[in-house]
């Protein structure tokens, strides 16, 4: 909704709100043209022929990625290195760092969500609280009994404490 700020010492102000990541360059294209006759200098909608972060995958497709993501990390759990390498894309080996067993990775807290991506989606992806985590960012928290999903609450809880 885009309230135009009209009066004196007005701005206008775009809320938004809703949407899902299937039509999310869409619904972008369309609040950047609601803002276009206050800033006409803005440039034409460039997003449709962009890749996703982590969306640059080799030849082959994620099948491939996830071939040579179990090759490079072994020492992993497969099901876990799937999983990162599915959510992740090309950006799953700043999840993974140079792990070569899963203590290498933190706490495990459950269904492959482990303290090094929960620090990596604080870092990277600005994720702040457990709904960030196992709904927002991951869909984690599907496979999880609640005592699972409160030690992933406990454990941020205590990151943003330190930090």
């Amino acid at each position: 909704k885009l309230d135009t700020g009209e009066g004196p010492g007005g701005a206008p102000v775009l809320s938004i709100f809703g949407g899902k990541l299937t039509t999310y360059r869409k619904l972008g294209e369309h609040a950047m043209s609601e803002l276009k006759r206050f800033f006409p200098a803005m440039k034409p909608d460039w997003t449709a022929g962009e890749v996703l972060p982590g969306g640059d995958l080799p030849a082959g497709g994620i099948a491939a990625w996830v071939a040579e993501m179990q090759r490079r990390y072994a020492g992993l759990p497969p099901d876990l290195v799937r999983g990162v390498a599915r959510r992740h894309g090309s950006l799953a080996p700043k999840v993974l760092g140079s792990a070569q067993a899963l203590s290498d990775l933190g706490e495990h807290f459950g269904n492959g969500l482990t303290a090094a991506e929960i620090d990596y989606l604080v870092r990277e992806e600005w994720a702040l609280t457990v709904d960030d985590v196992l709904w927002r960012r991951t869909k984690c928290g599907l496979g999880m009994n609640e005592a699972e999903r409160a030690r992933v609450a406990a454990y941020l809880a205590g990151s943003r404490a330190k930090g």
